[in-house]
């Protein structure tokens, strides 16, 4: 259907009328692209809110990756789009995109967290700095213990960003305060002279004060003993 301009709500209902196909076998939902008004419109003729059956790119994931509008979403929710479509996962593309509330509402929908290999929604959260979004996605039981290749910690995600409010929420969640990187070096190592005040909250979730040579040499003896 071509009529989707904005706002474009009587074209539509004349070309239904006329017998236009809304819902096209292999082809993207016409909703994927429907701003708020035609959104509504469509989904009063008989859109699928779930069109295509078994796709990735179904109306809601669609408007979550390239939308603007969050009523969008609320809308497609609301009208029963799944919120678990094959492919990624919606929480985790909205956290990508710094659409913090599209992903809450998504979480309160029983969207799944997800993971890829480029991190975790939490770990966007904390890159992007939306701390509201955090908060959510621990309250869902996101995983705080998540590190990247490099064995980057959310905790020294959050140290190397300096954003301090969030360290002590990520440990009280289960964080490990002694993970250190490949490299050896530890979120207390990190700050030791120069935020003490973060310094005395990973002391009080258990972290020692290890120099990343003293890590190292202390994984590789590990190592030894494993063989």
């Amino acid at each position: 259907m071509a009529a989707l301009s904005p706002n474009n709500a009587a074209v539509i209902k004349l070309l239904v009328q006329h017998g236009a196909e809304i819902d096209r076998p292999d082809h993207m939902s016409v909703l994927a692209h429907a701003d708020f008004t035609n959104l509504q419109c469509l989904t009063d003729a008989g859109a699928d809110v779930n069109w295509p059956k078994g796709r990735s790119w179904t109306a809601l994931a669609v408007q979550v990756q390239g939308g603007t509008d969050d009523r969008a979403i609320r809308f497609l929710l609301d009208h029963g789009a799944n919120p678990n479509p094959p492919g990624d996962s919606l929480v985790l593309v909205a956290a990508k995109h710094r659409r913090g509330d599209v992903a809450k509402m998504l979480l309160q929908a029983g969207a799944a967290l997800g993971d890829d290999k480029g991190g975790t929604a939490l770990y966007w959260a904390i890159r992007l700095g939306e701390e509201d979004l955090l908060h959510a996605l621990l309250g869902h039981g996101a995983d705080a213990t998540w590190c990247d290749a490099q064995e980057i910690s959310l905790v020294l995600n959050a140290v190397r960003a300096r954003y301090w409010s969030i360290i002590e929420d990520l440990l009280r969640a289960g964080a490990d305060p002694n993970k250190a990187d490949k490299y050896g070096s530890t979120p207390l190592w990190e700050v030791r002279n120069r935020e003490p005040q973060i310094a005395e909250v990973l002391r009080r979730y258990g972290a020692r004060l290890v120099s990343p040579e003293q890590v190292l040499a202390e994984r590789m003896h590990r190592d030894s003993d494993g063989k």
